[in-house]
């Protein structure tokens, strides 16, 4: 789909300073349209931090992820659609290793300075070869450009009908920030971040702590709020990244106030445009307090919500 016909929310928001992105097809999905490979880079060391799926079963690209994050000196984010690498075992895992290890070799950075993420159909091996010759070409056109924004965007949708971008600006001590945030997400929606993917960025300087809990109690008011029909996936994952591009010392002051993200409004009955019904039925009623899964613990609940379709959204036709 040509970028002028992306449906999208206007103006679309700016990425903060030290990122770049992109994306490009890459022959995972059947419409040569649709992208399935996209990179977020950042330009120096960045700290990173996760929020993660509590479903007892889980992706390869969760378990590598959630054992690095949170962290520090990580300079890119990796992220194919089309395939979950979902139920796929040890040689799930490797792939994934695989997949971080070919995305720092086409950014100058060691494969674990890398997290992953995937999205898509369950339980089939990644097409390696397509991925690795992919994030060749999705390196090369890296930029911070709006259309680079949205090629990313859509690199990491899979049942959605339009890419989910946000941004904002903050000053703090005088000095200017700006934060940016793209996602996926559509159909099997519930508490615990649901069938989604997010990818957050700032210029702020932020430690691993503080990036944790800033991240962790803002998905707890704003991801865990939403609900379609109780459904919890296998490879749900929210990732921030701050490299402190724009200077200052946004993590100091955030410490010295005791900074907490402003309440958001709990969503009983959320009506995305991208939510559609199940087949054969009404959306399920949702859950109540939901919570995130701590990104070395795993599970902070009992629910095993195993996947009986065929896709993580439910869905063959990627």
């Amino acid at each position: 789909m040509p970028i002028a016909e992306t449906p999208l929310r206007l103006p679309i928001p700016s990425l903060p300073k030290g990122f770049r992105v992109a994306g490009i097809h890459a022959g995972l999905k059947r419409n040569p349209t649709r992208e399935d490979v996209a990179l977020v880079v950042s330009d120096r060391p960045a700290t990173a931090a996760g929020v993660y799926t509590t479903n007892l079963v889980c992706a390869a690209p969760v378990v590598y992820d959630r054992t690095r994050t949170p962290g520090e000196g990580f300079r890119a984010v990796a992220i194919n659609s089309g395939n979950a690498n979902a139920c796929t075992g040890a040689r799930g895992l490797s792939d994934t290793e695989r997949m971080a290890t070919v995305a720092g070799e086409q950014v100058g950075a060691a494969a674990d300075a890398v997290l992953v993420l995937s999205t898509g159909v369950i339980g089939e091996f990644l097409p390696l070869a397509k991925i690795e010759k992919g994030l060749g070409l999705v390196a090369a056109k890296l930029a911070h450009d709006a259309d680079a924004v949205v090629t990313a965007a859509r690199g990491m949708m899979t049942t959605d009908t339009r890419p989910k971008l946000a941004g904002s600006t903050f000053t703090a001590g005088g000095t200017a920030y700006t934060l940016f945030g793209m996602a996926k997400g559509a159909a099997m929606v519930g508490p615990k971040l649901a069938t989604m993917l997010g990818v957050i960025l700032t210029d702020a300087d932020l430690d691993p702590h503080d990036a944790q809990r800033l991240l962790g109690e803002a998905a707890e008011q704003t991801f865990n709020c939403v609900s379609v029909d109780g459904h919890t996936s296998t490879n749900d994952t929210v990732l921030l990244l701050a490299n402190g591009a724009a200077g200052g010392k946004a993590a100091e002051r955030c410490r010295s106030r005791g900074f907490r993200p402003r309440p958001a409004r709990r969503l009983r009955h959320p009506r995305p445009r991208d939510c559609r019904r199940r087949r054969g039925g009404d959306p399920r009623p949702p859950h109540r307090g939901a919570r995130v899964s701590h990104p070395r613990s795993g599970p902070t609940d009992r629910q095993d919500d195993r996947r009986q379709s065929a896709g993580e959204d439910g869905d063959l036709r990627r």
